[in-house]
């Protein structure tokens, strides 16, 4: 695993939960720049904060680690491509994709 990998990780999932790394580390309890910190690379999380940022983030610790980047760029494809769609197809597809559960 690059050393990098935690930084450029917590730093999507922020940017995923739509949420500034400030408000993240003063909702979570730690001083306002803790998260920037990390997703700077000046600092890795010790195990209890790095729980309490999952806990936060919704994930699982396997989840925060077994991040494949292939499969989000597998999913940006559909979505954008979804959004192509005309109103039709989009009923059309939702009506296929209700068939497979």
């Amino acid at each position: 695993m690059e050393k990098t990998f935690i930084q450029e990780r917590l730093a999507q999932l922020v940017t995923a939960a739509k949420v500034s790394e400030s408000r993240m580390s003063k909702d979570l309890g730690f001083n306002r720049s803790y998260i920037q910190g990390i997703t700077s690379g000046h600092a890795l999380p010790k195990m209890e904060p790095f729980l309490k940022i999952c806990d936060y983030l919704k994930i699982t610790p396997e989840e925060f680690f077994h991040y494949d980047a292939n499969k989000d760029k597998t999913l940006e494809k559909i979505i954008e491509r979804f959004h192509s769609l005309s109103p039709d197809s989009k009923l059309a597809l939702k009506d296929l994709l209700n068939r497979l559960d």
